[in-house]
């Protein structure tokens, strides 16, 4: 072609860019899409009708309008002053405030060895606080943008300031890897947020690592009120991740990637915080029986604050915590928050979590006498055949609890409204038939008593059995045995259960029950039923009405049958034990000297 023919063409072309009408808005959607790099360009499938109208026009206007300009000839136009940019960008009306934003402080989440003595094997997941820069919505970062600039921080990696406080911090996503876009849709149920990423987040690694930087969007999204967690590679939904084959079988939530935690995992306070007392010290654990110990120490090791504390499950289940300990220190200084559990086996100290933070001074602050807010465990009018007491307190501000003027083995429970419980227990001097148990709860602020009524039977029969009907006037019981620690170890070798004494049986319980007989027994009168409860943030008794634990019972007095049967509501719910663990756990049941069950009291299963 000739020269000017060429430039005639080029002429052609910036005059037809230039006459093209801008394209017509897209109408509203109730997505909010963020692309932080450039999308991959969408299939001409896709393209709106609107977009082939134009490219029709723009060929019309060449058969028409091309021989015109080739005859008239004419100057070509200046490209820079006419061609539109590649992106363009709506502009923002005179009236429209501008978008306020400043620096909020997000989780995000990588993998180190930091808990020692894990009963898990790691590295674990470990969270690491991280400033961002987000918009800011009602005086409050908008969830959406930190969302996007937590998962551009995620995607920077550990810094040398987590490396400091968190030796060894790493993750498993890899370099390289480019965050495409984040849709989020609020349009009925429950949030959603889709992540796409390209093909590098996939590459590399094995299975492990695959499920960790999976593990690591997820919990690093969900702290923005997005429960779960879609994914996409270059736009493409995932079902199944990578060349190792993970299934991705819907949306991804916390629940998916617990694998990846310590038993012990506390999300406040983190590395490197300063913190005032009272600390407020959160996570979720999976420990034996939902055990927790705690303490704040400084750097020289000498313990400011200390104790014993429960998550809401264990054993075999998560559970959420919350620990409250005060302290009193004279100067700023640096210390630990430590968390850990004792060994089911052993009593050592296990799964223990050192998270290094700054100690705000904190002044001694006077306390009043503890406050009784509950008093169970053992219930008034009961009967114990053994001169051991246990008692569960719900109370504020107690240093010891005596029994009878002896001094009882104190541990804490949870938390109940923010009110510590504590369990204490003890040997104490009881004559036979009817003695009063004085509880003496005593704090720096003064004293606290309280007193039960019991009977102390000691000849009275106590067995321990499976209930397979009730009624009001005669139970059918199933005796077994209850065994723990070393002769429940010893029992299930014998039987098969396990492999060894030193295996160790689940819990440090074992139930035989190798005689099928069943009995019939007489119910008294004024029997007494006690079930255990959860109402005081751990597991206690408490005295229920016999016709309200009847009624947990088919008709018939059978239990249900989880399997076949369609279980109704149960009529007690503020039982903490209801259900399942009601109807088919073992009972205790005192039978006076005629042979007549005077109590019937549930055992805890863990």
């Amino acid at each position: 072609m000739s020269e000017p023919m060429d430039s005639k063409l080029r002429e052609l072309t910036y005059r037809l860019m230039a006459m093209a009408p801008e394209a017509p808005p897209f109408p509203e959607e109730e997505m909010v899409q963020l692309n932080p790099s450039p999308a991959p360009a969408r299939s001409a499938r896709n393209r709106s009708p609107l977009v082939w109208v134009g490219v029709a026009a723009v060929a019309a206007l060449l058969i028409v309008g091309l021989p015109l300009i080739l005859l008239h000839g004419g100057s070509a136009p200046n490209p820079s002053s006419t061609v539109p940019p590649a992106t363009q960008t709506t502009e923002t009306p005179a009236t429209t405030a501008p978008v306020s934003r400043a620096s909020f402080d997000v989780t995000l989440y990588f993998l180190a060895d930091y808990v020692e003595d894990s009963s898990a094997a790691g590295p674990h997941l470990v969270p690491v606080r991280r400033q961002v820069t987000a918009a800011v919505a009602n005086g409050q970062p908008d969830a959406f943008d930190s969302l996007n600039a937590a998962l551009s921080a995620l995607l920077e990696g550990p810094t040398t300031t987590d490396d400091e406080v968190r030796p060894g911090i790493s993750s498993a996503i890899p370099d390289g890897t480019e965050l495409l876009g984040v849709t989020a849709d609020q349009t009925g149920g429950e949030p959603r947020v889709t992540i796409d990423f390209n093909t590098t987040f996939e590459s590399g690694g094995g299975t492990f690592s695959m499920a960790a930087r999976l593990a690591q969007v997820v919990y690093t999204a969900t702290q923005f009120g997005y429960p779960s967690v879609e994914f996409e590679i270059n736009g493409e939904p995932v079902d199944v991740f990578s060349s190792e084959g993970i299934v991705l079988d819907g949306p991804q939530s916390r629940d998916d990637y617990r694998d990846f935690l310590p038993s012990i995992f506390v999300e406040q306070p983190l590395a490197g915080d300063t913190v005032a007392s009272p600390v407020e010290i959160t996570g979720v654990a999976n420990t034996f029986e939902a055990g927790l110990l705690y303490r704040v120490e400084l750097e020289n090791g000498d313990v400011l604050a200390e104790g014993n504390s429960m998550a809401s499950c264990g054993t075999g289940c998560w559970g959420d915590f919350a620990i409250t300990p005060e302290y009193t220190l004279a100067e700023p200084a640096t210390g630990y928050v430590v968390v850990y559990d004792a060994s089911a086996k052993d009593g050592s100290s296990i799964d223990i979590v050192r998270i290094p933070v700054n100690l705000e001074a904190a002044e001694a602050t006077e306390t009043a006498a503890p406050a009784i807010v509950n008093l169970e465990g053992v219930v008034d009018g009961m009967t114990i055949v053994e001169p051991t007491v246990n008692v569960g307190v719900t109370a504020s501000g107690v240093d010891t609890v005596t029994i009878n003027n002896t001094d009882a083995e104190t541990f804490e429970g949870g938390l109940v409204d923010g009110v510590q419980t504590y369990y204490a227990n003890a040997d104490v001097d009881l004559t036979e038939g009817p003695n009063t148990i004085e509880v003496v709860l005593t704090g720096s602020g003064g004293t606290t008593t309280e007193t039960i009524n019991v009977t102390y039977a000691p000849n009275a029969e106590r067995q321990i059995a499976y209930l397979t009907k009730v009624g009001a006037n005669e139970i059918v019981a199933d005796y077994i045995q209850w065994l723990t620690g070393d002769a429940a170890n010893q029992a299930a070798f014998e039987d098969g259960v396990i492999g060894s004494v030193d295996e160790g049986v689940p819990n440090d319980y074992y139930i035989r029950n190798t005689n099928p007989q069943l009995r019939t027994l007489p119910v008294a009168d004024n029997a007494l039923v006690i079930l255990q409860t959860s109402a005081m943030g751990s597991v206690s008794g408490v005295a229920v009405p016999i016709d309200e634990w009847l009624g947990l019972f088919k008709d018939d007095g059978t239990p249900w049958n989880y399997e076949t049967d369609t279980v109704p509501d149960w009529p007690a719910p503020n039982y903490g034990y209801v259900g399942a663990s009601t109807v088919y756990a073992p009972y205790w049941l005192t039978l006076d000297g005629d042979g007549n069950v005077i109590q019937i009291e549930q055992q805890y299963i863990p």
